[in-house]
């Protein structure tokens, strides 16, 4: 959430830009003439985040309500990731890993993924304090 200058040979612009709460990519507002209109679009971009976040929501983007199971999310997301050949070849890695997960937590609800995550950093930080623990 800024405004960025841009200088042309006759002219220059403002427009105001944010990064996007679900996709975690940069969006870029209209150039505006003045600086008091960028920052007028910043103000309003600044309270739609934090007042409608909905408002950001990718049209594809999969409704929480609608309760997926972690295996339909890895497939909506290979489906829309729509992969070349040679990309699938050096994320080889990271399918198998993917595929060994979708074993044994496919079926589950996706609110099982933060529970999961939350159970393996605390495990990891346990296992932390184990090792440098002085006797």
């Amino acid at each position: 959430m800024a405004v960025e200058k841009r200088k042309y040979a006759n002219r220059t612009t403002y427009r105001a830009y944010w990064r996007n709460p679900y996709t975690q990519k940069t969006e870029r507002g209209p150039a505006r003439d003045s600086l008091r209109e960028a920052r007028k679009d910043d103000a309003e971009i600044k309270i739609k985040l934090e007042f409608e976040p909905a408002f950001f929501l990718p049209d594809d983007y999969p409704d929480p309500s609608k309760g997926y199971t972690i295996g339909q999310l890895f497939s909506m997301y290979y489906v829309k990731k729509d992969l070349t050949p040679s990309t699938q070849k050096s994320t080889h890695g990271h399918y198998t890993s993917a595929a060994k997960y979708i074993e044994h937590m496919g079926h589950a609800d996706m609110s099982m993924i933060h529970r999961h995550y939350q159970h393996v950093v605390n495990e990891q930080r346990r296992k932390a304090v184990e090792q440098f623990r002085i006797y």
